[in-house]
């Protein structure tokens, strides 16, 4: 039985996953900058060990993205040096590429002989352009698989219109919540084929973290933060200092400036950095105590 449902998954490009295509099954990671709690990466775990085919991961670094500055480059890539680090404990090859995906993946695949390509979902115009100009790009055959590792309830079965507003759409994802808001499988290590030996040769030197962090040509002006820690393990710590410290007054000091009432945990959501679900799931775990504030 599949740990993915086949309902979270979409294909956007047509395909069948050739075993013979030894650069095996490649996640690109774009909105779900995390190991664990990703759905995206687990089905890609699943692919390659159905198929029996190397995993590897793959980031996209787009050197300038609607303006963003070093403040917002700065606490991604650092999440980014957790990932390829707890990826290369699992023995998961990382690379990170420099450009825009539509130039860099498809030549990354058929340099490595890719078999199939899996992202996670985001509906925002610039990534769903990404993706139709990558699709168009890919080598012939090869299938590119779309899963919503972002949402709790997968956006399009949360409903099969465009919604005219939270009120309508609401109920719709409340009513799925006991299907769709369930644990989620550890990512775990992946036995059997190595990759091949030029995806080897191209992922055995970790990325160079600091010369990449120097050479973006961002806006400096405005420094990183320094009250908010990056990276899933620094997300994991903040859920339960929430849940800890916080929920019990969240309820009614939430809209109220001068209290700390707050979660904090938006940079984490907004990177990926930190599965919704799980937030949902460990937050869910004080209902008893903290009704009001769940």
């Amino acid at each position: 039985m599949s740990l993915v449902a086949p309902s979270r998954v979409r294909v956007l490009k047509e395909g069948s996953v050739s075993p013979s295509n030894q650069g095996g099954i490649v996640y690109w990671m774009s909105r779900d900058q995390r190991v664990q709690d990703n759905w995206a990466l687990l089905y890609a775990r699943e692919l390659a060990a159905e198929k029996q085919l190397p995993l590897c991961v793959v980031f996209c670094l787009v050197p300038n993205f609607l303006e963003a500055t070093i403040r917002h480059y700065g606490f991604m890539l650092r999440g980014l040096e957790e990932v390829e680090s707890e990826l290369g404990q699992l023995r998961v090859p990382f690379a990170l590429l420099q450009g825009l995906p539509a130039k860099t993946l498809p030549a990354f695949l058929k340099e490595h002989r890719a078999a199939a390509l899996v992202t996670d979902f985001s509906p925002l115009r610039v990534p769903v352009a990404w993706k139709r100009d990558v699709a168009t790009s890919l080598p012939s055959g090869v299938p590119l698989y779309e899963v919503d590792a972002h949402n709790v309830v997968p956006v399009w079965v949360a409903s099969d219109k465009q919604e005219v507003g939270a009120r309508t759409i609401r109920k719709k994802i409340t009513d799925k919540l006991p299907e769709w808001l369930v644990d989620m499988p550890r990512f775990e290590a992946l036995a059997g084929a190595a990759p091949p030996p030029s995806l080897a040769k191209a992922t055995a030197t970790p990325v160079d973290w600091p010369a990449v962090h120097a050479g973006l040509t961002v806006d400096r002006s405005v420094g990183e933060i320094e009250w908010c820690a990056p990276g899933t393990a620094a997300a994991h710590a903040a859920v339960v200092a929430f849940c800890a410290e916080r929920l019990k007054i969240f309820a009614d000091k939430r809209n109220d400036p001068n209290m700390n009432a707050l979660s904090n945990l938006s940079p984490y959501l907004h990177f990926g950095q930190l599965s919704a679900q799980r937030m949902a799931l460990s937050v869910k775990q004080h209902a008893r105590s903290q009704n009001e504030g769940v």
